[in-house]
């Protein structure tokens, strides 16, 4: 059947081949899409899985044709709406909004048959939720498979990604790590030392995973980043890959190194390494994030002075005598410094509010005029090219330093020049 829809919508001169090959990605698509809504909560698609059955037994295939447009089904699903039978008075009516993220709490990892045993533990994986032979987790990582169904109001999403469930030294994940989800729609951290200005949310946000939900009832500040959902309980520090593409740049060349870069707002960078299980994570235990601005890249220091800098040296007063300072040396058309000087000091202007002192703050400031230097500056013969070899450049340092500036300053010791 599948075929023949393929070769009708085929354009005419298709071979028999290309269709061929087209049933078979189609089939294959269509396989994985059964089995991404196989393995979705029983318990809240329950009613989407049993109507499809219906409908295909009624001769309509409503079944996803790839993992899109499955995705789709499961995030646009509604359950029909049912009237409790005995509810409480105090039973909050408003539920709150949902969220997704690949980290679930202890209360128990759920079976590969979906059934969660609170008080079993595992022998394969030391986890309680499970028996050894519904283990979902044969080589030692558990595998998270997670929808969330969400308020209209909110962003919905789902994470499919595998994370060691302890660390190399037997506890769980460090605090100081960072993990970066490219699948996650919530960002969410547990150590408050990593955020600042913790409050209460106006409305709170529940997270389903497979081993339970999680309700989070505060949001903190990143610097840098923004504003993300704080909970203790959490199993470790999230970033949404997403929200963090919105705020800053992300860079990665699997070519040079199994890492992403996000570059912060104030220049620095952020690497997210590859642990063994595939997910990226960044240790703030080696950098003072997010409270330190300055890059912990290099040490090296560059002899440049910046206007900004300058203009740190006086008051507010100082600093618009020298504009004003300025402003008048480009109206005498430019002269020398040294003449412009003299005229302040010899009160060859009248009424001139101006000093010396000012005009030579505004040299210190802003440095000579550009202008007076392409005007009055003489051209002089290049010097010739010297012979040399180049050399290929490490691809690790490549990988450091992608976007280099090149600045060159004169510094002087004991009164001698010398070009940094």
């Amino acid at each position: 059947m599948m075929k023949d829809k393929i070769k009708n919508a085929a354009p005419s001169g298709t071979s028999d081949e290309d269709i061929h090959k087209q049933t078979i990605t189609a089939a294959k698509n269509k396989a994985l899409a059964v089995a991404f809504l196989k393995r979705a909560d029983h318990k809240q698609y329950g009613e989407l899985w049993a109507d499809l059955e219906n409908q295909f037994s009624r001769g309509t295939d409503q079944y996803p044709t790839d993992l899109t447009a499955a995705f789709n089904l499961l995030l646009n699903f509604w359950p029909t709406p049912s009237t409790p039978q005995h509810r409480r008075d105090n039973q909050p009516h408003d539920q709150p909004p949902t969220g997704v993220t690949f980290v679930q709490n202890e209360s128990g990892v759920a079976g590969s048959n979906g059934l969660i045993h609170a008080n079993i533990k595992c022998f394969n994986c030391n986890q309680k939720g499970h028996y050894a032979s519904n283990c979902p987790a044969p080589s030692q990582e558990v595998q998270l498979l997670q929808v969330a169904h969400e308020e209209p109001d909110y962003v919905s999403g789902f994470t499919f990604a595998q994370m060691p469930k302890r660390h190399q030294n037997g506890h769980s994940i460090p605090d100081t790590w960072i993990l970066l989800d490219s699948q996650s729609t919530v960002s969410v951290f547990k150590n408050r030392n990593l955020v600042h200005n913790i409050r209460d949310s106006s409305s709170p946000l529940k997270v389903y995973t497979n081993g339970g939900s999680q309700i989070s009832h505060h949001v903190a500040t990143v610097r840098n980043f923004g504003t993300v959902w704080f909970n203790p309980a959490s199993l470790a520090n999230i970033l949404s890959m997403a929200a963090v593409s919105k705020v800053c740049r992300i860079t990665m060349d699997t070519a040079l190194e199994p890492c992403m870069i996000v570059h912060r707002k104030d220049g620095t960078h952020m690497k997210f390494t590859q642990y063994d299980s595939g997910l990226y994570y960044y240790d703030a235990a080696h950098d003072s994030f997010p409270h330190n601005q300055t890059s912990t890249d290099s040490d090296a220091y560059i002899f440049l002075n910046t206007v900004a800098a300058n203009k740190q040296r006086f008051t507010p007063r100082e600093i618009a005598a020298a504009d004003q300072a300025r402003s008048l040396y480009r109206k005498l058309n430019r002269p020398s410094e040294v003449f412009f000087c003299d005229l302040l000091d010899n009160n060859q202007i009248l009424n001139c509010p101006v000093t010396s002192d000012d005009a030579k703050r505004a040299l210190l400031i802003y440095g000579p005029d550009v202008a007076t230097l392409k005007g009055k500056t003489v051209k002089k013969q290049n010097r010739a090219a010297p012979n040399y070899q180049p050399v290929a450049i490490p691809a690790p340092i490549i990988a450091q330093y992608q976007n280099p500036r090149m600045f060159v300053d004169i510094f002087f010791v004991n009164g001698t020049a010398y070009i940094h």
